[in-house]
């Protein structure tokens, strides 16, 4: 579950999940859905990441903002597994794109206990 809260020229979201690997996919639907409607293809794009919880979920949207911008590819799905480092695979392609997101931003960032996350995009 995630929330999409206004946010002064920003986008700030709230992010709820019942572990790290469905945090991290959830947040990626997020900001998907938050730039882009009716996302068409079943493309895939993958890669790891490792660090401690926050540096890997900023990680894997810093990657999404990137295929976003410069490949113009969204995300429909994505397939999330960890063991220490995250492998991930999104799948999607083109799409309606509404915004633009330009970077996803430390302010205010975190990963809590519980399985929850906040962070803020630069529009």
């Amino acid at each position: 579950m995630y929330r999409l809260i206004p946010h002064t020229s920003d986008l700030e979201v709230l992010v709820e999940a019942e572990s790290f690997e469905e945090l991290v996919k959830e947040s990626v639907v997020a900001v998907t859905e938050a730039v882009a409607g009716n996302v068409q293809g079943d493309e895939k794009r993958s890669f790891s990441v490792d660090g401690d919880h926050e540096e890997m979920l900023m990680k894997v949207l810093e990657e999404v903002v990137y295929l976003q911008s410069a490949e113009q590819f969204y995300v429909r799905e994505a397939r999330v597994r960890g063991n220490g480092r995250l492998e991930v695979e999104l799948i999607g392609g083109r799409a309606n794109a509404r915004d633009e997101i330009k970077a996803v931003t430390w302010h205010e960032f975190w990963v809590k206990p519980g399985w929850k996350a906040h962070f803020i995009c630069d529009l």
